[in-house]
């Protein structure tokens, strides 16, 4: 069967996921149909520094963490983007979000905040950098992945694309996931649709 093949209109876990709230069997929280995941920091970033500095110290500090943006001892410089996941025979093209960071060059970090506040970037292209987390459920590792950093106008994160290899991170942001690997994603991050 092809992946265009497959619907999940009709899917009981689909409809629980997707129409209204729903508990969590090991977190025990409320959610509300599809929810992104998201990275704090970048990898690199040394454990126990978790202190998130505001966003506007980004252009005068030299190691610090904020929601957006990373700069560790003023020699690596890192942008939190998103990495989407279409999400295979989802009837309206939902897709699921990682919220992950990218390292940047200095000058594309600059450039980045440069039009961080306008939320304008025009037609900037897109910028080199490597994916900076290691996410679970991943053989071999998605750290250093070769990725491209597109910045997105008002104010949105910028979007992520991995390099079209082979690796399972890859191969699933290209070809989708299904609703059994996207309930598996959240398994292993510790949320539980329960039937």
């Amino acid at each position: 069967m092809a992946w265009g093949d497959i619907s999940l209109g009709k899917d009981p876990r689909w409809e629980r996921l997707t129409q209204g709230k729903w508990f969590c069997g090991r977190c025990n929280n409320p959610h509300e149909g599809i929810f992104d995941l998201g990275c704090v920091r970048p990898e690199a970033w040394p454990d126990g520094e978790d202190d998130i500095r505001p966003n506007s110290e980004a252009q005068h500090s030299t190691h610090f963490l904020s929601e957006d943006f990373c700069v560790l001892h003023d020699e690596h410089f890192f942008a939190r983007c998103v990495l989407l996941l279409p999400i295979v025979g989802a009837p309206n093209g939902e897709k699921f979000g990682y919220g992950v960071w990218s390292t940047l060059s200095r000058k594309n970090f600059d450039l980045y905040l440069e039009g961080f506040d306008s939320g304008a970037y025009g037609d900037a292209g897109s910028w080199f950098g490597w994916f900076s987390n290691s996410l679970k459920g991943y053989e071999p590792t998605t750290l250093n992945l070769k990725c491209q950093v597109r910045p997105q106008d008002r104010r949105q994160r910028p979007l992520i694309e991995l390099e079209p290899t082979d690796h399972p991170l890859a191969v699933e942001a290209r070809e989708g996931i299904t609703l059994d690997r996207l309930l598996e994603i959240y398994r292993l991050n510790g949320h539980e649709l329960r039937v």
